[in-house]
């Protein structure tokens, strides 16, 4: 990321020293963060643009693929359950889990491994 924060940097520091403003484009994009603007990559380009600086990033290539899950919880409503699975054609059975959550409040994460749906194991917990 610091990379492409630089490379930003440099094309707005080019485009100032030669009095033109500046659209910098990352056709890039992807499924971690919590993509409301609160990332970090995110607070770092806003802080680079403004006048004649403009960034524009794409909204990844995930299609109509169901990558996230939001909640907001209540007194009375405070689990969530859902399935990941790993892709068959891959041969590295590893899946990414980015979770974010109020920083004023708790929340607790409990993962289960299961053996093709059954024999459910717990495979961690955190607080």
């Amino acid at each position: 990321m610091a990379d492409m924060l630089d490379g930003v940097q440099y094309i707005y520091n080019y485009a100032q020293s030669v009095s033109k403003p500046a659209i910098a484009n990352l056709s890039w994009g992807g499924p971690l963060g919590p993509h409301d603007g609160t990332g970090l990559f995110s607070q770092a380009m806003d802080n680079l643009s403004g006048p004649g600086k403009i960034f524009t990033i794409s909204a990844g290539n995930n299609g109509t693929g169901k990558i996230h899950l939001q909640k907001t919880f209540s007194p009375s409503d405070i689990s969530v359950n859902t399935f990941l699975t790993f892709n068959a054609s891959l041969p590295s059975k590893t899946n990414r889990v980015d979770i974010w959550g109020d920083s004023s409040k708790t929340f607790f994460i409990k993962f289960i491994l299961y053996n093709n749906n059954t024999s459910p194991t717990a495979l961690c917990s955190l607080a």
